[in-house]
């Protein structure tokens, strides 16, 4: 994101201390390291203040929230009214088809890719949603210009977004 837009500052937020040691040296490996930030914090209580952020982007990551709908609740505290929320998550019904699309554009090898279908759709999408769950979960905010949740086609994603009244 940082690379694409030049004119934003980006900040990444995990719960891992690792990860976030890792994002920060590669971050500064490919020159982008003035403009992005990595906190470590949780997603149940995001350690911004209220109304923070013009955007807020998840990815693969609200499957491991143990309480959904407070993790989304935050990513809309800490947004400006007006910006957009966009969420993004394996989908827990995804068709097989999707899958081999989907492990193709990796840089698996091909003798492994029967291991890798196995493995995301027992264990990446297998926790998490089906199109059912992120209806739940998405109708019920306070969003303008909706859009999804819905499948991306060819791929076994879920996406979610929409604007904070």
């Amino acid at each position: 994101m940082a690379h694409q837009r030049p004119d934003v500052r980006v900040v990444g937020l995990d719960l891992s201390a690792e990860l976030i040691r890792r994002c920060r040296r590669l971050a500064a490996k490919t020159g982008v390291a003035d403009r992005v930030e990595f906190v470590a914090g949780d997603a149940l209580d995001l350690p911004f203040p209220d109304q923070h952020f013009d955007h807020v982007y998840c990815a693969g990551s609200i499957k491991h929230w143990p309480d959904q709908r407070k993790g989304l609740d935050e990513c809309l505290r800490v947004m400006r009214p007006g910006g957009r929320v966009l969420v993004m998550e394996a989908d827990r019904s995804c068709r097989f088809a999707d899958v081999r699309s989907w492990a193709r554009d990796t840089r698996t090898p091909r003798p492994l890719l029967p291991a890798l279908h196995a493995y995301f759709r027992m264990y990446i999408a297998g926790q998490s949603l089906d199109l059912d769950d992120a209806r739940a979960l998405w109708n019920p905010l306070p969003l303008d210009d909706v859009d999804g949740p819905r499948r991306i086609p060819g791929t076994p994603t879920l996406i979610m977004c929409g604007t904070k009244r």
